[in-house]
């Protein structure tokens, strides 16, 4: 698999990401020398923070653009990362703040230390890529539905910072799949309804320890504290347990999301839970439950 652009010499002067004045963007693999503003001339573009698509400056309308990422770039440590490339690219919803890592457009990876295995379980298909990065997919009906207790979305026009998610789920059906030794798992979060939001968290297999003896542990925990999803608890029979701040979260609360589906896959197992009917305040938060299990997962 082949990166989209590599940073190469030419006549004797290396090939430099460009960017666009202060207007928060930068775009990269234009290789046709002048040096140009022209955003449709390089290979990709994160436009983040005040940049705005309508400046009308020659760059504002790169397809691969839309609405900017509130995210800032990163700290030393990390760095804007495209987690989607959807048929109506959004930097607003394409790039999280992540560890650098080797992965094109296209989800290839690439490079010395990216490797892939795929493994098959429950009908579903565990896929891990370079390093921790992990997904988790279930064919539909396959993942077993839960009650929830509780769904609390916040958000906040003034800052994204103050965005949070907290998720309850109780019920005798919660079984365990052990996402330390397969693979991590996923949360998806969407709605059809108001803003009409769909986003998948990564939960890497290395964030998650066991609760109790390894050998029969009574669930498991998931912890990454400078993520968008913070912390997740799935203990047998009992309690999901989901909680997530921060402007990486990507719900939108400008209309009403009613009804809220969730969706976790840990290891071998998943689950699904359906919140409906709940209290809306526009921009502000959705709070549901409890909602009784939905008869099928999606």
């Amino acid at each position: 698999m082949n990166p989209d652009f590599v940073f190469t010499y030419s006549n004797g002067q290396p090939l430099i990401p460009m960017v666009v004045g202060q207007c928060g963007m930068v775009c990269w693999g234009h290789v046709n020398p002048p040096l140009t503003s022209d955003a449709s001339q390089y290979t990709d573009c994160v436009a983040y923070l005040n940049y705005r698509v309508n400046s009308g400056h020659a760059a504002a309308n790169p397809m691969f653009a839309g609405n900017p990422t509130l995210l800032q770039p990163g700290d030393g440590t990390m760095s804007l990362t495209r987690i989607l490339m959807d048929p109506t690219p959004d930097n607003a919803t394409d790039f999280a703040l992540r560890p650098p890592s080797a992965m094109n457009n296209a989800g290839g990876c690439f490079g010395a230390g990216c490797s892939t295995t795929t493994t098959t379980v429950s009908g579903g298909t565990t896929t891990t890529a370079i390093g921790s990065t992990t997904t988790t997919t279930f064919p539909p009906g396959l993942a077993t539905p839960v009650a929830g207790a509780k769904l609390v979305l916040k958000t906040s026009p003034k800052s994204a910072a103050k965005k949070s998610l907290a998720v309850l789920a109780r019920d005798a059906a919660i079984t365990l799949g052990d996402p330390v030794a397969h693979g991590g798992g996923s949360l998806r979060v969407f709605t059809t309804a108001g803003d009409a939001f769909d986003h998948t968290y990564l939960l890497p297999a290395a964030r998650w320890k066991p609760i109790g003896k390894a050998a029969a542990p009574k669930g498991f925990r998931y912890s990454d504290p400078r993520g968008a999803i913070r912390l997740v608890i799935v203990k047998q029979g009992k309690i999901i347990k989901i909680g997530g701040a921060g402007g990486q979260l990507m719900q939108s609360l400008a209309a009403n999301p009613d009804p809220v589906h969730v969706f976790l896959a840990a290891g071998t197992e998943a689950y699904c839970a359906l919140f409906q009917g709940g209290k809306f305040a526009a921009s502000k938060r959705y709070v549901a439950g409890p909602s009784s299990a939905p008869v099928a997962c999606p």
